[in-house]
């Protein structure tokens, strides 16, 4: 295999940035140190434009607006994040409802700060919680049924397992070339399916 970068350590080589575990979609892998330091302070200085596709429900659905609230360690979970004011590190994630179907929505997410779990964390802070993300207080596996309210069949097969985000785009300038690059990452089978299914139960609302 060719060798990549090694600046992000022997256990992760060539890996610039991170994506929250069971988060599929497109990722940055430099190929040498040189790439991978630059593409570094590009991330640092929100010069990388990412866009994100989550899977929430919704009591409300705002149409589109800009989240500006700051995110630090949950000090009853270690393993979360939450809203911290007194303590935080700043974070703005710009969204748009791109589809409504009964009290759930597909949401379209620019992260404009890299927080861990910003996205996440952001949407329930707004009242739209991801489907299936159990850390931030969801189901931690959907079934049909969890979305009509009927009572589950033993067999019925799940429907979604992870967290329902996806990384869809990475906008950036080569550091190397300086050509404008986008790349993209299609919906994964499952969050396809999910939405599939949200859309010929629910119908979709204007």
């Amino acid at each position: 295999m060719r060798r990549l970068s090694c600046m992000g350590g022997w256990d992760r080589p060539g890996i610039v940035h991170r994506l929250d575990r069971d988060t599929s979609g497109v990722m940055i892998v430099a190929k040498n140190d040189v790439a991978h330091h630059k593409l570094s302070l590009m991330f640092k200085a929100r010069e990388i434009h990412k866009t994100y596709i989550a899977v929430c429900t919704v009591r409300e659905a705002f149409r589109e607006g800009v989240i500006e609230a700051p995110i630090g360690r949950n000090p009853r979970d270690r393993k979360a994040m939450s809203i911290r004011y007194d303590s935080g590190r700043a974070a703005i994630t710009e969204y748009h409802v791109r589809h409504v179907f009964g009290r759930y929505a597909v949401v379209e997410a620019h992260p404009r700060s890299g927080r861990t779990h910003q996205i996440r964390v952001h949407l329930k802070f707004m009242g739209m919680p991801l489907l299936c993300d159990a850390l931030y207080g969801y189901e931690k596996v959907v079934y049909r049924s969890t979305l009509t309210g009927r009572a589950r069949e033993p067999d019925e097969p799940p429907l979604l397992r992870r967290q329902a985000l996806h990384a869809q785009r990475l906008r950036f300038v080569h550091p190397r070339t300086g050509v404008p690059l986008c790349i993209e990452s299609a919906l994964p089978p499952d969050m396809l399916g999910l939405i599939g299914f949200l859309r010929s139960t629910f119908g979709e609302r204007a």
